[in-house]
């Protein structure tokens, strides 16, 4: 039977042609989600890397999505996918390696994005309006500190012999959250930061004078300092 339909065809004698329709024979199928990443399903069955001429979209997918790295390994594993970095620890472990990676293959680390939370609390007047947001940060962080202590890994974040990126508030007038952020940014290339809307336990108001101050008097000045404007 075989040899009549080679004769009819050659490529009834290809593997290629009998793993296609043993795919399609299925109720289901990975096909569409393997091409998403650019992965194919060889004539064995095996899940393998499409062709280098015919593979785009993980690097478009790794332009979008972002990988936090609070160790050495998930610094180097987000250069190895392409992805942007969260890095959460020491600079020397989970930010460093990452761009030293990018370099290494011949990419630019400016062409990827670098975020972190670094909230900004705006008053002119800490000692009055901080109090109640610093009881409800205090209270998050044992949360996230229990988290911690209950993995076996070691994390630089949590590492009082190394420095970690700073990721503690900013808190005062908008001259200081300026400089702050300002510095901040410039020292560690970060593209993204990202600030707390909202305190554990406390009304969404109570952030909101300050979260409008952040948005209209310190996000323009901090861009226009980072951007040289």
């Amino acid at each position: 039977v075989r040899d009549a339909f080679v004769e009819i065809d050659p490529k009834w004698g290809e593997p290629e042609t009998w793993g296609a329709i043993k795919r399609a024979a299925g109720p289901v199928t990975d096909f569409f989600l393997l091409a998403a990443v650019d992965l194919k399903r060889d004539v064995t069955g095996r899940v393998a890397p499409e062709r280098a001429d015919e593979t785009v979209f993980r690097t478009i997918l790794g332009r979008t999505l972002w990988i936090a790295g609070m160790a050495a390994g998930s610094a180097e594993r987000a250069a190895r996918f392409h992805t942007h970095l969260l890095p959460q620890g020491a600079r020397g472990v989970v930010l460093d390696p990452w761009r030293q990676k990018l370099l290494d293959s011949g990419r630019d680390p400016g062409n990827y994005r670098v975020g972190i939370i670094r909230s900004c609390f705006v008053t002119d007047d800490p000692e009055r309006d901080w109090g109640p947001i610093k009881q409800a940060e205090r209270y998050r962080m044992s949360v996230y500190g229990r988290f911690f202590r209950e993995t076996p890994d070691k994390l630089s974040a949590f590492d009082p012999e190394q420095q970690s990126i700073p990721q503690g508030w900013v808190v005062g007038d908008v001259e200081h959250c300026v400089a702050e952020l300002t510095s901040f940014i410039q020292e560690y290339g970060i593209t993204d930061v990202v600030t707390w809307g909202a305190a554990p336990g406390l009304p969404p108001s109570a952030m909101n004078a300050s979260l409008e101050r952040y948005a209209t008097e310190v996000v323009p000045r901090v861009r226009a300092a980072v951007e040289g404007r």
